[in-house]
């Protein structure tokens, strides 16, 4: 048992988790608003680099859903930030699509690089995630997410 401990405070230390930040407003100014249906979340590296040597890992995605307002209809993980996505977090990031659709919500990946996809590819997280919502930029993430909540998704309440 406390091999298990220090190898858990180990990890910790050298793969730190990322962190999600949400982001209410499109531009560095704060000009451009969000309606309440859609929520933008950056993941968050600076703490988690500084501290580990690894890339940092994904927090657990699920748990993190749990906690969303029931307004929000639509969510926009921004990757911009994830330099390298391992295997685990490419699996948060299904689970997370497949938990939002079950309960009706949609989910669209902004900050997608060419090699981000083919790894999102290879590992079936594409196509469970419908392919329009991954997009290059969170400008792009954000169109596509008013047209999945205006067209892809059931009525509230229904």
């Amino acid at each position: 048992p406390v091999v298990f401990l220090l190898w858990i405070i180990l990890m910790d230390v050298i793969s730190p988790l990322a962190e999600l930040e949400r982001t209410t407003s499109v531009d560095s100014h704060g000009e451009a608003g969000l309606p309440a249906e859609i929520a933008l979340f950056r993941v968050r590296l600076e703490r988690a680099t500084r501290r580990g040597r690894l890339s940092p890992r994904m927090p657990d995605l699920l748990a993190w859903a749990a906690r969303l307002s029931g307004a929000v209809r639509v969510v926009v993980l921004d990757l911009a930030n994830v330099r390298a996505l391992d295997t685990n977090g490419a699996l948060e990031i299904r689970a997370l699509h497949l938990h939002l659709e079950a309960q009706g919500r949609g989910l669209v990946l902004a900050g997608v690089d060419p090699e981000l996809y083919q790894k999102l590819l290879s590992l079936k997280v594409i196509p469970e995630i419908e392919p329009l919502n991954v997009c290059t930029d969170v400008e792009i993430a954000l169109g596509r997410a008013y047209v999945v909540m205006e067209f892809d998704l059931p009525e509230p309440g229904k």
